[in-house]
């Protein structure tokens, strides 16, 4: 009875600080945290994505780019997100009177969302994703004038031109596109192949006001912060070295997959920074944390639901997805 007293007596402190306990025995874990987690977009930056270019491979401004990843965006019927929600405001010249024909939904692992289009030009496949997913099913490249090229003699040069957009902070999607056939009334993923990249969308996730301060405070009560994101690993590593790593010791999915579940906990412990993460590779970074130390996780998305259960303390906010606040322990309303 005392027990449940204080800890009610806490619960009620904490509201006043606009954090909703959802399950009173999380406080005292609360106070026994050692390791935070956190998820980037949406935790660590606003999570209002603004789009600042749709570029061809040479990194110009591209109508075609552009008019590709708002169809794109405006046709897809799955959740909503912030990416579709900012490239459906960009302004197009795509007035065409256009039919959907049919869609391949997003998920985590082909890492892309392809929607099938009936066009004045005709039957047209589009696709957008992340970069090594959809450079996986293309073969020719688009240049800016309109001239198809076979890709492999412009791998290299297109993966540095990626990789710099990363070392920038900037988000990185590649979009892609093919001619289909006038009679096609269905689309099935066997179709995302032999496919023409057409270039880049180019985003930027402004960091939240006040997070270096609170990061500096939180490593002053002892308190070690690791980032765990499905970001490339240069976006992962210019956030860190903007909200105070200095040079961030990182560890990438592929990497994490080749790691046996004993490695795995030594390596978690020198980590500051794991990117290009899977949903399930979340929650097996947060179970081999657990094994030295009690830990916390923050996020907001589907895809952090897994480690958010599997963390000593999981902490969510009010603007995350609904299953997201039902997994937490706790939910910031700031």
């Amino acid at each position: 009875a005392i027990t449940t007293i204080a800890m009610s007596a806490g619960a009620r402190r904490l509201l006043d600080r606009k954090v909703v306990v959802k399950k009173l025995n999380s406080i005292q874990n609360l106070g026994e945290i050692e390791v935070l987690c956190t998820d980037k977009t949406g935790t660590l930056t606003e999570g209002s994505i603004r789009v600042v270019g749709l570029i061809d491979v040479l990194g110009n401004e591209s109508a075609f780019v552009r008019r590709l990843a708002f169809l794109n965006a405006s046709f897809e019927a799955g959740y909503t997100n912030p990416i579709d929600e900012a490239l459906k405001r960009v302004p197009t010249d795509a007035n065409d009177i256009i039919q959907k024909i049919g869609e391949l939904p997003y998920d985590f692992i082909r890492k892309r969302l392809s929607v099938a289009l009936k066009t004045p030009e005709g039957g047209m496949l589009v696709t957008k994703g992340s970069f090594a997913t959809v450079m996986d099913v293309c073969t020719r490249v688009r240049h800016g004038d309109g001239i198809i090229e076979p890709l492999d003699p412009h791998r290299k040069g297109i993966g540095a031109s990626f990789d710099s957009f990363g070392s920038r902070g900037l988000r990185v999607l590649a979009v892609c596109y093919k001619p289909i056939g006038d009679g096609v009334r269905s689309v099935t993923r066997e179709m995302e192949t032999d496919m023409v990249l057409a270039g880049f969308i180019l985003m930027e996730d402004p960091l939240k006001n006040g997070i270096q301060e609170t990061l500096r405070e939180l490593k002053e009560t002892g308190v070690v912060l690791k980032v765990i994101t499905g970001d490339n690993r240069e976006v992962a590593a210019s956030i860190a070295r903007r909200i105070g790593f200095g040079e961030p010791s990182i560890l990438a999915g592929r990497e994490l997959s080749r790691t046996s579940p004993e490695a795995l906990v030594r390596l978690v412990e020198t980590t500051d920074v794991f990117a290009e993460v899977e949903p399930q590779q979340k929650e097996r970074i947060v179970s081999a944390l657990r094994k030295r130390f009690n830990v916390a996780y923050v996020g907001d998305g589907i895809n952090d639901v897994a480690a958010i259960q599997a963390a000593d303390v999981g902490i969510s906010v009010s603007n995350a997805v609904d299953v997201a606040r039902e997994a937490a322990d706790f939910v910031l309303l700031e």
